[in-house]
């Protein structure tokens, strides 16, 4: 992929940050090769959007630093840009490592006007339209006091592109106090404005899960309610 220099793009911060580190240079020495405030080293790995002709100047630098001490880096300026596909790819491999605390290493992804939608009745805790990050956090809070992830299962999603969506497909196996689902279906619909996560909509086998919280609730009393970031 050919960046243009005149589109901001986000990068993988991580892997910036690492490779600056691995060669022992620091954000002002790098600004300064670069020819580039420190303050847009800063944002490079703050998450924060870059032209592409400052990623590409950024990169050359640290290759350049790089072969000065007979080393290299992983990767290219384009390899370095997250598409929309390799965004949620990226989401989903943090969501499954940090389960509730995803948001913490991934909040450049999305917009701020961000809008979270799970499918369900009223009666279901988790169900419901969630605005902002915030409002975001207290479902992954409220959906990770209720359920933990069974440790025998990995969610193995498939990745497609609907439209201008793209659509994320797995199944869920979780775990509420003592009892064990079954497979859950679920499609999380990611749409995006100029490249950030706008809207994400989780549809799931709604039937499945309504059964299975209504075992629950029948052998152990009643869930915690949701109201914090719930419209």
């Amino acid at each position: 992929m050919a960046l243009s220099p005149n589109l901001s793009y986000i990068i993988d911060r991580h892997r910036f940050r690492d490779a600056r580190l691995r060669l022992g240079i620091t954000q002002h020495q790098l600004a300064g090769l670069s020819g580039y405030s420190e303050r847009v080293v800063r944002k490079a790995e703050s998450g924060s959007r870059l032209l592409g002709s400052t990623n590409e100047t950024l990169v050359e630098t640290l290759a350049e630093q790089a072969s000065s001490r007979s080393l290299a880096i992983d990767f290219t300026a384009d390899e370095l840009v997250f598409c929309q596909l390799q965004i949620c790819r990226e989401f989903m491999r943090l969501f499954e490592e940090y389960h509730q605390d995803v948001l913490r290493h991934c909040a450049e992804f999305f917009s701020e006007d961000f809008v979270f939608v799970c499918a369900g009745t009223q009666a279901n805790p988790i169900a419901g339209t969630f605005q902002s990050l915030s409002g975001f956090q207290t479902w992954l809070d409220t959906f990770f006091g209720i359920f933990t992830r069974s440790t025998n299962h990995q969610l193995n999603p498939t990745l497609f592109t609907q439209g201008q969506s793209v659509v994320v497909s797995y199944q869920e196996v979780v775990v509420a106090r003592g009892f064990t689902s079954p497979p859950i279906w679920v499609n999380l619909h990611f749409q995006f404005k100029e490249g950030r996560i706008e809207r994400l909509r989780d549809e799931y086998d709604t039937q499945t899960g309504a059964e299975f919280l209504a075992r629950v609730v029948s052998n152990s009393g009643p869930l915690m309610d949701l109201e914090p970031g719930k419209s």
